[in-house]
C-alpha cells in the first residue's frame, strides 16, 4: 500500500538503473532482432505448441 509519500530521488535512481541495465543488454542483441525491447526485457510470448 502506498501512503502517498515517495522520494523522487529514489524513483529517479531506480529509473537510471533500469535504463543502464537495458543499455547493457543491447550489446547482446542480434543485429536484426525483430523485437529488441521485448527480448531485452524478457517479455516474450511463451512458445506453447498448439494441437
Amino acid at each position: 500500500m502506498v501512503d502517498g509519500q515517495f522520494d523522487i530521488a529514489d524513483a529517479q535512481r531506480c529509473f537510471v538503473l533500469c535504463f543502464m541495465e537495458l543499455a547493457n543488454r543491447t550489446a547482446h542483441l542480434a543485429a536484426r532482432e525483430s523485437e529488441p525491447m521485448r527480448t531485452m526485457t524478457g517479455d516474450l510470448p511463451d512458445l506453447v505448441p498448439t494441437s
